[in-house]
């Protein structure tokens, strides 16, 4: 047997591979389970970037306020804000002193926006284990002391993890599911507590906790100060200064609503997704060229079979793909509290997260991406 059935069930083979990583992923990472306390609890600073979040501020540090940790501080800072941020951060100070707000005004020449800011947080900050989160995250009681008895007992420097993403829009819903899948289908997560090869680092800065001592050690956030994806640029620079980091799954610790609206997740995702391939053009084109195969193709061939277009051949083995496809999003799907039957709609995911893909490319290639009204600059291509 050649020609095309032989490509398909190689394909098969393929999509094998990436559901027995998923699989463990699945099943062996770490949870997070809210209840879990440290036997001596450190000073924990929890460090809040800023920009037109007055929608999202107060909730966020009411949810941290709720955590149990004895010694706790809560900075923010408001990062040029055109909108009532400052006033809802200082309303809350003034009623609970373990807030403070830090003002600022925009980076300086050779920084982006979001590690200027984590990096002025980190300079007024006091405590031992340091939390990064964004302000659209939501902190389940007994998330934060969960956190820091995880990343105690187990001897890492860094613990992330991907929260369950709200997803309230269409647009939303369409566009986001395709993020965590890429994460939990081709990184070998589980293997994070001993795994030292910074390129398979994942870092979530959605909720990066890390030690001081570690932190400052990986050159803090001005090592990664022009980084566009500053979060996985910092956690592999950790790595690579021989500390270790751990993933969890979030196991309903942790929520967040990345975006809201079809529109702001697609810019949102866009000026993240080229740079986090550190701008490789050609490999960034095949690799998602090559997604985009695997999971249309089966679909494509096994309806011209029934078409007769085709050999009938053809047939089994595009099942069979389009079988292992459904098993796999449906891993991702159980992750995030969503039924498998979802799971049927992973062409449209797929064709989705490839068209941002490659919007992506352009908008950063061209200079054409920006956050939350600042321009980003062109990010330089690198062959191959």
């Amino acid at each position: 047997m050649g020609g095309w059935p032989s490509h398909l069930w190689g394909v098969f083979a393929f999509l094998v591979a990436v559901t027995v990583l998923a699989t463990a992923n699945v099943f062996l990472l770490p949870r997070l389970r809210p209840g879990r306390e440290p036997g001596s609890f450190p000073s924990v600073s929890v460090l809040i970037p800023a920009r037109d979040e007055e929608d999202n501020i107060g909730e966020c540090l009411r949810s941290v306020l709720s955590q149990d940790c004895p010694e706790l501080e809560v900075l923010v800072m408001d990062d040029g804000s055109s909108d009532g941020t400052s006033r809802k951060v200082e309303d809350m100070a003034r009623r609970d002193g373990r807030v403070r707000l830090i003002r600022g005004s925009g980076p300086p020449p050779g920084w982006l926006g979001k590690s200027w800011a984590c990096y002025r947080l980190y300079q007024e900050s006091q405590g031992d284990i340091l939390l990064f989160i964004d302000a659209d995250v939501r902190l389940r009681e007994g998330c934060l002391s969960a956190a820091v008895a995880d990343l105690l007992s187990s001897g890492a420097d860094l613990l992330t993890l991907f929260p369950r993403q709200v997803m309230a829009s269409l647009g939303e819903k369409v566009l986001l599911p395709f993020l965590q899948w890429s994460v939990l289908s081709f990184y070998p997560l589980f293997a994070a507590g001993w795994l030292r090869i910074p390129s398979l680092t994942v870092t979530v800065g959605q909720f990066l906790m890390v030690r001081r001592k570690a932190y400052e050690a990986a050159g803090t956030h001005e090592a990664v100060r022009a980084e566009l994806v500053e979060d996985i640029a910092l956690g592999r620079r950790l790595i690579a200064s021989g500390g270790r980091w751990r993933f969890c799954l979030d196991a309903g610790a942790v929520d967040c609503r990345m975006y809201r609206g079809f529109r702001e997740a697609l810019h949102g995702l866009a000026k993240g997704v080229f740079p986090a391939f550190g701008g490789r053009v050609l490999i960034f084109a095949f690799i998602w060229s090559w997604i985009t195969w695997v999971f249309a193709a089966p679909l494509v061939f096994f309806a011209l079979s029934q078409a007769g277009v085709v050999a009938q051949d053809t047939a089994a083995p595009a099942l069979a793909c389009m079988g292992i496809s459904l098993v796999l999003w449906a891993l991702s799907l159980r992750l995030q509290r969503r039924s498998p039957a979802v799971a049927l709609l992973y062409p449209l995911w797929v064709l989705a997260g490839a068209a941002v893909a490659f919007y992506s490319m352009y908008v950063s290639l061209a200079g054409r991406a920006g956050w939350k009204g600042r321009p980003l600059p062109p990010y330089p291509p690198r062959f191959p």
